[in-house]
């Protein structure tokens, strides 16, 4: 009832489902406007690990062909539509010929006010983990599969055998996780692991020279916008990156901001990758790369544009 009687109701929808419920409601509701928030392409995940647990074919393509109707009428429904990638954005205008003006890419972002780059934070942060001359990579995320950590162990266990001023710091709540991985791939006092609270992140990565974000290819990958990435480079941190995530191994490829490793990259390749990227010279420097990070992956610059696409339905 209250519904009925307001000038315009906004639902804004996150994920496939929820919209689809939506989008049901608001055939009752003349006044609502809908915005699905479209978190990844869900039917490419669905076919992606329906595979992988040996689903027969046809029970796969049957519940696809559901799922696109689902889609479909979803699509038909909404009023807007915001993404968190442009090839994400790209897919649902080629399948559903979604006007430019109806949608949206809105990657994961982090607050720049909270993530910045502070020179006396980076060396207090430093002194205390006593690595003020070594070369320092930040892993910050949970560890399991979804993150490929295993892999990530291996690449800076792999680097540091050949460089041995490296330092890992691991920001997880799953610790004994991590120590397991830095008891196989790397070497006494060559780590910190801390399960770090939020306020305490920041300060960490300020006192790192390169973020982690290493992922298999899939396609939840594939269309991916990691809140890690915005928070790397709003601090200044060039990222070591998985080719195929999202934009942003692109981004980091274009903007000259760090290192993209192939899929299954072997030994040789991280650390003759890593060994150009000390002797490149155009690398940024850490107060350009904050800058691009505050001018792509704030939060309060999409703010506004939501806020925008809020009032103009």
């Amino acid at each position: 009832l209250k519904f009925r009687k307001a000038e315009k109701i906004i639902i804004h929808a996150r994920g496939g489902f929820s919209s689809y419920i939506a989008a049901l409601v608001k055939k009752r509701f003349k006044n609502m406007r809908l915005i699905y928030d479209v978190r990844a392409d869900a039917l490419a995940e669905f076919r992606y690990y329906s595979k992988l647990k040996n689903v027969p074919e046809s029970k796969i393509e049957k519940s696809l062909n559901r799922g696109k109707k689902i889609e479909e009428y979803t699509v038909t429904m909404v009023d807007h539509i915001f993404t968190v990638s442009d090839i994400l954005t790209n897919r649902y205008k080629e399948k559903y010929s979604v006007p430019d003006q109806n949608i949206n890419t809105i990657p994961c972002v982090a607050d720049e006010k909270i993530f910045a780059f502070d020179a006396n934070i980076r060396a207090k942060i430093r002194t205390e983990l006593n690595i003020r001359n070594r070369f320092a990579f930040v892993y910050a995320g949970g560890i399991g599969y979804y993150h490929y950590s295993d892999k990530v162990f291996e690449i800076v266990g792999g680097i540091l055998n050949k460089f041995k001023e490296i330092f890992f710091i691991v920001l997880t709540p799953d610790v004994a996780e991590a120590e397991k991985y830095a008891s196989e791939y790397l070497q006494e006092n060559s780590f910190f692991i801390k399960s770090a609270g939020r306020n305490e992140v920041p300060n960490y990565l300020m006192a790192a020279d390169m973020g982690m974000l290493i992922r298999e290819k899939h396609p939840l990958n594939e269309v991916a916008a990691p809140t890690k990435f915005a928070e790397y480079v709003m601090t200044g941190l060039p990222v070591m990156i998985s080719e195929f995530i999202g934009d942003y191994s692109d981004y980091v490829l274009n903007k000259n901001i760090g290192i993209v490793l192939s899929n299954d990259a072997q030994p040789e390749e991280y650390v003759s990758k890593f060994e150009d990227f000390n002797n490149n010279k155009s690398i940024l420097i850490r107060e350009d790369i904050c800058k691009l990070g505050k001018e792509n992956f704030s939060k309060q610059k999409y703010s506004q544009l939501m806020n925008k696409t809020y009032l103009n339905l």
